[in-house]
């Protein structure tokens, strides 16, 4: 008898049909959980056999219910669910996901798309993470308190944060509005002094060159692991499926909520869970956001909700309210700093709604007053009339509050579900940018360029003309409004012929008009000449590249370029400078911000490298990390030694691919190139550009077989070889050394899993992997447990015919056999039984159970010693192996 029954039996409830209909006719039963009375009673049936205790525990409207019904403590349900008062730290309820099993601070790791380096503080240091609201900032926190591992400090401003942390203990803490730069630097300052760990999470925020910038950004590649990481957390009968939803995200996603959060993803998970990943496959984003919206105001209005039921009366209701939470979504970004999904009273929501629908009239005065004026129109039509009236600003926030759109405590609501008000703030941007440049430079100054700025590079792709005409008719320099949207627009021009400098956006004299234009605005800071709107210091962060310092310069170089020198503006032109010394500054610069990039940056940071070597075309080699790519190449082109050059290359993304297309301009094919390259890179320890990660995109894919092979059978480098980078022909150059060094090949785990299959189970099968260490046998498990399987299998199964004193005998190799069991002993703990169903077949075999007698013994015992699934099987396997054994004696 489970403990649901045994509550039953001391109250008066006699059956779960009974329990279910006293729990949905109770006041106090939540009006969102409706489900049919045989559905509960069917959940209270598997409550009672601890099965979707998850259920009960993530509703806590329920218990309170479910002990008034069942005559006992509200904390005798909790205690039968699993909860304790010590689990409100330790288990955190994953909002976004009701059904979902809650997360486990102490016992599980972060979820993917969280940086992996913030569980770790002793490797912060002094660290700042740029993330949005929403990319589990919070559960971050809280993960790392619940650890012990870091104090959890969160404050909506920074004015609200203590003026000095503790010295001693690392100390993490959340900013939800962004700091004012030179606000940030100072408190920044003020923490100088203290030693221990600390990073700083916050959007947009600008710290100090001194430390650390780490972001999060929706193309990391990390939504596919969070899909499968949500699966795994639902309960097993749901509607969630993973794969059908990355498709749906590539599909529609992708572009319709560019700026998706970790927050977004568990939210749109949790909807195709509730209604079925098929349901919303061929739905975009704003199709299911009316049909959210609709939903949710049909469910207020069934449960009495008069403001709900106003709504949906005004034509068509969910459609009306659809586009007013676009209008309130556009004034958020054009008035307001704070992100939308930012909660806040609802005063500062009503301060949104837009001005027609503001001030509400009366129905009823509004019915009565025409019937006393003596009107022609019947009360039919005056009912009509009144009906179609558009509600008040009071209205509307009421009823987007009663349908759970706008969600959260009595002081506070915020956009609800997470992908709902992603959907709403990328629909407000890209309806914002098609609107007059003043108006969307008014979104500008409220710090919205970092989502503004892509799209308007979008749009030089389709309507470049009309987008960079309009920036050059704004009115004089008195709008500040009018002068942030030009320099946005400049920056995205400039940027966009960085990186596509063979498609030019612009002609010359359009490029021409741009910078004269730029040139007006400029603001002379002591002979450095910047933009009048900038977004941080020198570098923003490492998520914001184009925003920075940096970006404005590359973003001048460029538009100079194209338009020719024209007046000269220091080293904002650099095309024209008689003394190309004075770049130090601004190289410098840009070698800060990009040779940090992360994969958003890389495509700026080999642009810049193509800049500066057609700045060291028409001056002369510049002597600068950034002009090493050209030197490089000239080097190969002039035939002369590489390996002092190689050193001195940046190790950041795309440079010595940069310095093999400026080679191949000057006449060296690739594959001389390349050959060039790496017999010079041998001769010492491998320079940091071909040993860091994502150094260079082709160098692997173009070693030379003798050179790998030199690699891998030497000491000549202990970092990792980036394999996912070789080629086919490469991949037999790894496995003839495998073969050949007895498996002491570099990072042989990570060999493992970029190999491709084919490549793989020709591996498997020709014995690369025999005799070697476990480990190894068991990332190929991972990887091929078909191929796995069958080979083992038939390496038992293999006999030979023998002559012995003049009779054919059938064998067994004891090699293969031991071959056999290395691969077995190695299985995952799921292959077991079929391991064993062909071994007793094997067995059974009196002819050539001999060799395999002793190993199939050790095999099994230790089977049974670890308890694997289907050790029963192995026992009574052994107990006759083991009889065979004593016989034998």
């Amino acid at each position: 008898m489970g403990w649901l029954r045994v509550l039953m039996e001391d109250g008066d409830v006699r059956s779960f049909g009974e329990l279910a209909r006293r729990a949905l006719s109770h006041p106090g039963w939540p009006q969102e959980i409706q489900p049919a009375a045989r559905s509960l009673a069917s959940l209270f049936s598997k409550l009672d056999r601890d099965i979707e205790l998850e259920w009960l525990r993530s509703r806590e409207a329920v218990q309170p219910v479910l002990a008034e019904l069942l005559g006992c403590e509200v904390s005798t349900v909790r205690r039968a669910a699993g909860l304790s008062q010590s689990d409100t730290r330790r288990v955190l309820k994953l909002v976004e996901l009701p059904d979902a099993r809650p997360l486990d601070l102490l016992l599980e790791p972060l979820p993917p798309g969280v940086p992996a380096r913030l569980s770790e503080p002793a490797t912060w240091g002094r660290l700042c993470w740029t993330a949005a609201s929403g990319a589990g900032r919070t559960l971050t926190g809280l993960w790392l308190r619940a650890r012990g591992l870091a104090e959890f400090i969160q404050a909506e401003r920074l004015s609200e944060l203590p003026a000095a942390l503790q010295p001693e203990r690392p100390i993490f803490v959340e900013i939800e509005r962004p700091p004012e730069a030179h606000e940030f630097a100072a408190w920044l300052q003020r923490q100088s002094s203290r030693r221990a760990p600390l990073c700083v999470a916050a959007d947009a925020a600008a710290v100090p060159a001194t430390w650390t910038r780490i972001a999060t950004h929706p193309d990391d590649g990390w939504r596919a692991a969070l899909l499968d990481w949500i699966e795994r957390r639902l309960p097993a009968d749901g509607q969630f499926d993973p794969d059908a939803a990355e498709r749906w995200w590539q599909d529609y996603a992708r572009t319709q909520l560019p700026h998706a959060t970790f927050a977004t993803v568990l939210s749109v998970a949790g909807l195709m869970d509730e209604v079925g990943t098929s349901s919303v496959r061929r739905l975009s984003v704003r199709e299911l956001a009316q049909q959210h919206v609709y939903k949710k105001l049909r469910g207020a209005a069934d449960r009495d909700s008069r403001h709900a039921r106003s709504l949906l009366r005004v034509g068509d209701g969910a459609e009306v309210a659809s586009a007013i939470l676009l209008d309130i979504a556009r004034r958020n970004q054009t008035d307001v700093p704070l992100p939308l999904a930012t909660a806040r009273p609802e005063t500062a929501w009503l301060e949104l709604v837009p001005e027609r629908y503001r001030k509400a009239i009366d129905p009823e005065w509004l019915r009565l007053s025409l019937l006393d004026a003596g009107t022609r129109l019947s009360p039919t039509e005056i009912d009509r009339a009144v009906a179609a009236l558009p509600p008040g600003g009071y209205q509307l926030i009421a009823a987007l509050r009663d349908a759970e759109i706008l969600t959260g405590s009595a002081r506070r609501l915020a956009v609800s579900p997470r992908w709902m008000c992603e959907h709403l703030s990328s629909s407000a941007n890209s309806s914002l940018v098609r609107s007059p440049l003043e108006v969307w430079g008014e979104a500008v100054l409220q710090r919205r360029a970092r989502q503004l700025l892509p799209l308007l590079q979008s749009q030089l792709e389709t309507e470049p003309e009309s987008l960079i005409r309009a920036a050059l008719d704004l009115p004089e320099t008195t709008s500040a409004a009018g002068v942030a949207a030009f320099e946005l627009v400049f920056r995205a021009v400039g940027l966009k012929l960085a990186t596509q400098a063979t498609t030019p956006v612009v002609e010359t004299d359009v490029a021409r008009e741009l910078w004269d234009e730029q040139q007006r605005l400029l603001v002379d800071h002591s002979g450095v000449f910047r933009c009048r709107f900038e977004y941080g210091p020198v570098a923003t962060s490492a998520g914001d590249p184009e925003l920075s310092r940096a970006g404005f310069v590359l973003a001048c170089w460029a538009v100079t370029e194209r338009a020719g020198a024209g007046r000269v503006t220091g080293s904002l032109v650099p095309w024209a400078m008689t003394e190309p010394s004075e770049l130090r500054r601004e190289l410098d610069v840009l070698y800060q911000q990009f040779s940090q990039s992360g994969p958003r940056d890389q495509e700026l940071l080999v642009a810049t490298y193509h800049v500066v070597g057609r700045l060291c075309e028409r001056h002369g080699a510049l002597d600068h990390p950034l002009a090493a790519p050209w030197r490089l190449a000239a080097a190969a082109i002039d035939e002369t030694p590489l390996t002092d050059l190689l050193e001195q290359l940046p190790a950041g993304p795309g440079a010595l691919d940069v310095a093999a297309e400026l080679a191949n301009q000057g006449g060296v094919n690739q594959t001389d190139f390349w050959r060039r390259v790496w017999e010079h890179a041998i001769l010492r320890d491998l320079p940091e550009c071909l040993t860091t990660p994502r150094g260079s995109t082709n160098a692997w894919r173009h070693i030379p077989s003798e050179c790998l092979r030199t690699l891998l059978v030497s000491a000549l480098t202990d970092a990792p070889i980036p394999y996912a980078e070789l080629t086919p022909r490469s991949w037999s150059t790894v496995c003839d050394a495998w073969r050949h060094t007895g498996g002491s090949i570099p990072s042989k785990a990570a060999a493992i899993d970029a190999m491709p299959l084919d490549v793989l189970s020709d591996a498997i099968v020709s014995d690369t992997f025999s005799g070697r260490e476990r480990a190894v046998a068991e990332r190929v498990w991972q990887r091929a447990p078909n191929v796995v399987r069958g080979h083992a299998f038939d390496l038992l199964a293999a006999r030979s015919g023998a002559t012995s004193t003049g009779l054919n005998v059938v064998q067994r190799d004891p090699t293969r056999v031991a071959r056999a069991f290395e691969w077995l002993t190695a299985a995952p703990p799921n292959e077991c039984e079929r391991a064993i169903a062909r071994l007793e077949k094997e067995f059974a075999d009196p002819q050539t159970v001999q060799p395999l007698i002793d190993p199939l013994a050790r095999y099994l015992h230790r089977l049974i010693q670890i308890r694997t699934p289907g050790w029963q099987a192995a026992y009574a396997l052994l107990d006759r192996v083991a009889a065979r054994q004593q016989h034998r004696l």
